[in-house]
Order: C-alpha cells, then structure tokens, then sequence
C-alpha cells in the first residue's frame, strides 16, 4: 500500500500552500496528521526545494520534493526561520534517506519528515512527531 501512495505521488507543492490558508489550514493543518504507526523510510533525491506561505503572504513550511524508485514524494520539513536559525539546508540532488509520517492530505500521500540522513543530516520531529522548534521554545 505504502508503494502504491508513493507512486501515485506528483509534485504538490501547491496543495502544501492550499493547506495553510485560511479555513483549510486549520482543518488540515499538517502538524496535527502525524501517526507513529504509518512511519516509513525512503531513499533518494531532492527533485526540488520550495516552501509554502501563509495566508498573510509569510514564508510558512519549507519542503523537498524527493524522487524514489517509486515516484516523488513531498516531504514537509520545518519552518524557514527554523531552517536558517539553525543552518539547515538541502540542495537539489542530495542523495539521502528521510524517515517521517506518510499523511494522506486531500488524498495526497506527504512524508512529515523526522530524520534526514545521507548528504544531510537534520532531526527535525521526535518519535511522537513533536517539532523540535517547539520542544526549543522557538
């Protein structure tokens, strides 16, 4: 089942800026989806860097989209400010292995990243998906 979502997963950078704006955000907000019980690892490229806004036009979540041997897949990494503040980067073509929450959004497969290995390295939620900004007191 896990292949089959990974496969049918596209480029949806713009479903993350439709999921946090207004109404929709609060409904679906990303961070509130994590499920210890559908955490995968996945292995392979960043395809594409992009980061979604928020509804006051901020820069809100930055995401990579990663392309496996089964299909690309949206991975939701953390906060921009989060990202600098703590020198966090990832390039396009990065080899690395993500493990994180596969989240159905709108019926869209997105892996809510924990750990990053490989050309980088980051943690960025705990085993219950707590953002590490947070538990910091960012």
């Amino acid at each position: 089942m896990v292949l089959q979502l990974l496969a049918k997963a596209t480029m949806y950078g713009g479903l993350l800026l439709l999921m946090t704006s207004g109404a929709l955000a609060q409904r679906w907000h990303y961070s509130t989806r994590f499920n210890p019980d559908t955490c995968i690892t996945v292995s392979g490229e960043v395809a594409q860097l992009d980061h979604a806004y928020s509804e006051r036009g901020e820069d809100y979540c930055e995401h990579a989209l990663v392309r496996t041997p089964d299909g690309v897949i949206t991975v939701i990494l953390a906060p921009k400010g989060y990202m600098e503040k703590e020198h966090l980067s990832l390039a396009r073509g990065d080899r690395l292995t993500v493990r994180g929450s596969l989240i159905m959004v709108l019926d869209r497969p997105f892996l809510l990243a924990t750990d990053i290995t490989g050309d980088r390295q980051m943690h960025l939620r705990d085993e219950q998906g707590r953002p590490v900004w947070l538990a910091n007191g960012d």
